[in-house]
């Protein structure tokens, strides 16, 4: 797989969300076969490095207009084919100029890292389950009741190396 300075691509991300893609100096990512596993690069819609599994890359395209079409077909397509889009509608209030965070179940030492990292994304760092919350990273003593509330909510649940994928690569992987 050849890269150009540009990537424009259609993706299906492991929530079932179908996005279009546009990473600026991608860098292909291989595994110890050889066999390109993901793609890192600039997202100037996030202005954030993005990285994106090759395996839930649908297609590459020449254009953004190119792109836009295969992406309403596609959509329409799996759509008609019985796939469902369950990505969960959430019910918090967050603002679109923050990333709010929360940690549970961490000891004292281990919070103070993943705070330390969280701010230094530029992330709020909040002490419950708020209705402004985006994450709740969760530890081996996590309280059932912040999960439960982050559920209802629709908020993202990630375990601690989850979230530091997610702080390096701003991609949440699949399985950890």
């Amino acid at each position: 797989m050849e890269l150009q300075k540009e990537v424009i691509c259609t993706y299906l991300c492991q929530r079932q969300k179908l996005s279009i893609q546009r990473l600026f100096n991608p860098k292909l990512i291989v595994n110890k076969h050889d066999e390109p596993t993901h793609i890192q690069g600039w997202c100037a819609v996030n202005a954030a490095p993005r990285t994106l599994r090759v395996d839930r890359i649908l297609d590459i395209h020449d254009s953004l207009e190119a792109a836009r079409d295969f992406f309403a077909e596609t959509r329409d397509g799996l759509k008609a084919n019985g796939i469902e889009f369950k990505a969960p509608q959430p019910t918090r209030l967050s603002s679109p100029d923050t990333m709010d965070v929360c940690f549970t179940g961490f000891s004292k030492s281990d919070k103070s890292e993943l705070t330390t990292i969280a701010t230094e994304k530029s992330m709020l760092v909040r002490q419950s389950v708020t209705k402004h919350l985006n994450i709740l990273c969760y530890g081996s003593n996590a309280g059932p009741k912040k999960l439960e509330k982050a559920l209802e909510q629709g908020v993202m649940i990630l375990n601690r190396q989850q979230f530091e994928e997610l702080a390096e690569t701003g991609e949440i992987p699949e399985e950890i």
